[in-house]
């Protein structure tokens, strides 16, 4: 499904990071450059090297430099021709770029989910469909050092995750921690020595090969991972090159809305607590005040028999409280 547009998107990611890493490298040489013309410059001030040797040098650094703005000039160049591709892609005719309009919807239903079970629902669905060369799919969440699969489309993504939980290694802990590399990926499990345990255990139960995708909250800041996103097949050599770059790309999709999401949910159950502790207090408040107007009492002696009667009764202070403003009757001993 979708293999031409598959491949395209492959070829524009991998050339877009390939003239990331040529910017970096020429970077990295003008900042060279620039400290050798100042330790040039020290030299000559303290009679150090020789006139004619420090104009040479100065002009193979005027020459590097030209060679630099040359690059720099052919890279903004493609840059432009792959961003026009991108666009067309996105925004093209639906019948031409399928997957560019599956990747807008799905991105849609992430970030409109109403909760953390929509979203991993959605994900699922949509991964095991744009990730043609798998099997089984799944989502790990962590929380500190305790993984779980959240969500899961096949059998063999649950017991295979569940293996790399029990054993302590694996792809999707790799990819789902907070150091290492955003990805980790086996194309044959059964001579694989980066979890010997994992794969061993793993091509035992049927597992070919696999794929893990760390969740991460906001790409540009450097905060722990949420999960991964893992990819299973029965066979080895089941995804394809260009499945890596799809994959990453629905992983940042998913991981910022599942933060976003999750923050949300934390701040309802947040309000919806602080809701209940007005509402518990507002109500031991009213106990006490008809009990001291009852049995003539301190607010301090009134509070004391509301926990009296709370442990007495093995329920909870602001129940008896309750009790005591719904009904008028005291369950207290006097």
């Amino acid at each position: 499904m979708w293999a031409n547009e598959r491949r395209e998107f492959s070829v524009a990611a991998r050339e877009e990071d390939l003239y990331t890493r040529e910017a970096g490298a020429d970077a990295r040489e003008a900042a060279a450059d620039e400290r050798e013309a100042e330790a040039d410059a020290w030299l000559g001030a303290n009679g150090l090297i020789d006139e004619s040797e420090a104009r040479a040098r100065e002009a193979r650094r005027a020459e590097r430099e030209l060679l630099r703005r040359e690059r720099e000039a052919d890279r903004a160049s493609r840059l432009s021709e792959l961003a026009e591709t991108v666009q067309e892609m996105s925004s093209g005719n639906t019948s031409d770029y399928p997957l560019a309009v599956r990747f807008a919807e799905l991105s849609t239903l992430l970030f409109t989910a109403g909760s953390v079970g929509e979203v991993l629902d959605h994900l699922v669905l949509a991964a095991e469909e744009v990730i043609g060369g798998g099997d089984a799919v799944s989502v790990t969440l962590r929380r500190g050092d305790e993984f779980t699969t959240a969500a899961f489309r096949g059998d063999l993504a649950r017991r295979l995750d569940h293996l790399q939980y029990e054993l302590g290694e694996g792809p999707c802990l790799d990819s789902a921690s907070t150091t290492g590399s955003a990805y980790a990926a086996s194309a044959d499990l059964g001579p694989e020595t980066q979890w010997p345990r994992f794969a061993r255990a793993a091509a035992g139960i049927g597992g070919g090969s696999v794929l893990s995708l760390g969740l991460f909250p906001d790409p540009s800041a450097s905060l722990p991972r949420l999960g991964s996103l893992n990819f299973y097949a029965h066979d080895p050599h089941a995804f394809e090159p260009g499945d890596r770059d799809l994959g990453m790309l629905m992983a940042a999709h998913a991981g910022v809305a599942l933060a976003s999401t999750t923050r949300v949910t934390e701040a309802e159950l947040r309000n919806s607590n602080l809701e209940r502790a007005l509402e518990s207090r507002d109500v031991i408040g009213q106990a006490k005040g008809i009990l001291m107007a009852r049995q003539k009492l301190t607010p301090e002696q009134a509070f004391d028999k509301l926990r009296e009667a709370s442990n007495s009764l093995n329920t909870k202070l602001s129940e008896v409280a309750r009790r005591l403003t719904e009904t008028g009757e005291s369950p207290l001993p006097r």
